[in-house]
């Protein structure tokens, strides 16, 4: 009853210590005989973690069973059976061990589950052949060792026995028998962590699982370390140094993707959205959550037809990439363009499994590329074409005017009084004089036209597709008289007029340097014929 009374109580916190620290192998199993637990030592036994070998069934690691004792313990016909248990380790070789099995009973008397005892596997470690064959032949390294110890602190240990593992793993030759810190030199102050680790389990024979960098290898290794007798520790390990390379390098990557000021967008082969970056919410204004599962359709403005996105996913799928501006729409409609590139991410039958696209708001360079432009080809004060581009819509006139058989103005006008207004009020005024004889013409001209300042008090203007020259005086007298209306500037009423110079084409030159010249001209005779007229060039 004494023994039945501790097996009731395997639960407790001192028959849990007893289970952790005992040399002998010992398992709990369910009424199905699978592992629920695995102390240490059978683990060190058997090759297996404890959580390899948790929930798996007894008979995969027996090379037979005496099933007509295990349906007895079931019935509750037995409470206990003494076996001769042959195990197959990780390694495939035979373990042969006496075994005691104990059932647990549940309420009703019924066992619910199975303590499992094996004999003390750890007392002959050195000489015991079936441990040899398993310690050779694992996978993993695996070193035997011995602490040494220092006015009681762990302060070295010696390597009792490594097997071909260990040496592969880690490049490290003929250790049996030394000293860590003469096989590794430095040990001791580059990683002190580790021999405190290693002495903890030595003297306590609680395992431990770790993580540890050793600085003189570069080597990461992870670390299942057990102790099968006082000061005694086996440490069984497997070099990580590619995982925690790849794992740093996916940190790398899942911290530039956070922290991009460029907006990532990746979608399945479905062109469904699966991952979204910070910048991407930002840019768009859609959360993360609004956007997985959602397709990228969501942003579009319409700006692009049906064309437009058949050449560029034609481009993606021959090419691999696009590259281009698009106009996309944020969440709260707003239009605005982008740099996109889009990159396919092929599996390994080389189909399409990805797509990322990386895309940028351009909205500011846009406006900045529209400034230049309008700096370039717009006259600063008045915002009306400069010489550049008026050059250009003089070029285009003339061409439709040879193309219908038509005939294009090309007028010069020069404000009668200007400088007086200047002289008078002050350049801030006449500035604003400028800009408001701009703003007059522009209203009262066509769609068509086109009028420029050439500097000072200089305007230029084009009349395209007119009759004659009379149809052409016309326009220019309403044209003056919209001119010579009085200006009320900064509080000061302000009146001036106009001369006006003008050339028809094709009938007054053949090229635009030519008319440019016969308008000026008549521009100064409109001047010295007493202002406020407009005179046309006459060849003759």
């Amino acid at each position: 009853m004494a023994r039945e009374s501790i097996m009731a109580s395997l639960d407790s916190s001192a028959l849990h210590v007893f289970f952790e620290k005992s040399s002998s192998g010992m398992a709990i199993l369910d009424r199905n005989m699978c592992f629920l637990g695995a102390n240490p030592a059978l683990c060190l036994t058997l090759g297996y973690t404890e959580d390899e070998l948790t929930g798996k069934d007894w008979g995969m690691v027996s090379d037979s069973v005496d099933w007509d004792v295990w349906e007895r313990l079931k019935s509750g016909d037995l409470r206990e059976a003494s076996l001769s248990q042959r195990f197959i380790n990780k390694c495939h070789a035979i373990v042969e061990l006496p075994v005691v099995v104990a059932a647990i009973p549940d309420g009703d008397e019924m066992p619910s589950r199975f303590a499992v005892l094996a004999e003390d596997v750890a007392h002959d470690l050195e000489d015991d052949s079936s441990f040899h064959y398993l310690f050779d032949n694992m996978l993993n390294g695996l070193a035997y060792c011995r602490m040494l110890f220092e006015n009681g602190a762990p302060h070295d240990f010696i390597y009792l026995r490594v097997n071909s593992a260990f040496e592969l793993q880690t490049g490290l030759k003929h250790v049996v028998g030394r000293k860590v810190s003469e096989v590794i030199p430095g040990i001791r102050e580059t990683a002190p962590g580790l021999l405190q680790t290693y002495g903890r389990v030595a003297m306590t024979g609680q395992p431990e699982r770790f993580e540890t960098f050793l600085d003189t290898l570069q080597m990461w290794f992870h670390v299942s370390v057990y102790s099968p007798k006082p000061e005694h520790f086996v440490a069984v390990f497997d070099v990580i140094t590619d995982r925690k390379n790849t794992e740093n390098h996916l940190r790398l990557i899942s911290e530039a993707f956070a922290h991009a000021d460029e907006g990532i967008l990746v979608v399945d082969r479905q062109i469904n959205i699966v991952e979204a970056n910070p910048a991407c919410s930002r840019i768009t204004g859609y959360s993360r959550e609004e956007l997985l599962g959602k397709n990228p359709r969501i942003f579009q403005s319409d700006r692009q037809d049906d064309a437009f996105y058949a050449a560029m996913w034609g481009e993606i799928l021959s090419q691999g990439h696009w590259t281009g501006e698009i106009w996309n729409r944020r969440k709260n409609g707003e239009v605005y363009p982008e740099k996109l590139v889009i990159s396919v991410i092929r599996d390994g039958a080389d189909e399409p499994l990805n797509y990322i696209g990386l895309f940028s708001d351009i909205s500011t360079l846009k406006e900045q590329q529209r400034q230049l432009e309008l700096l370039a080809y717009h006259d600063p004060l008045t915002g009306l074409p400069n010489r550049a581009l008026f050059d250009d819509r003089l070029s285009l006139s003339m061409a439709q005017a040879r193309r219908s058989g038509g005939k294009m103005a090309l007028c010069f006008m020069d404000l009668d009084g200007f400088k007086p207004v200047n002289d008078s009020f002050g350049h801030r005024v006449g500035d604003m004089l400028l800009v408001e004889v701009a703003s007059r013409l522009t209203a009262t001209l066509r769609a068509t036209d086109t009028v420029a300042r050439f500097g000072g008090d200089e305007f230029v203007m084009i009349l395209s597709e007119i009759q004659d020259a009379q149809e052409c005086e016309n326009m220019l007298l309403r044209i003056m008289d919209s001119v010579r209306k009085p200006y009320t500037l900064d509080g000061a009423r302000v009146e001036i007029s106009s001369s006006v110079g003008v050339t028809l084409y094709p009938d007054d030159g053949v090229d635009a340097d030519a008319l440019l010249r016969h308008a000026d001209q008549a521009m100064y005779l409109a001047k010295e014929s007493g202002r406020n007229r407009c005179h046309f060039f006459d060849g003759t």
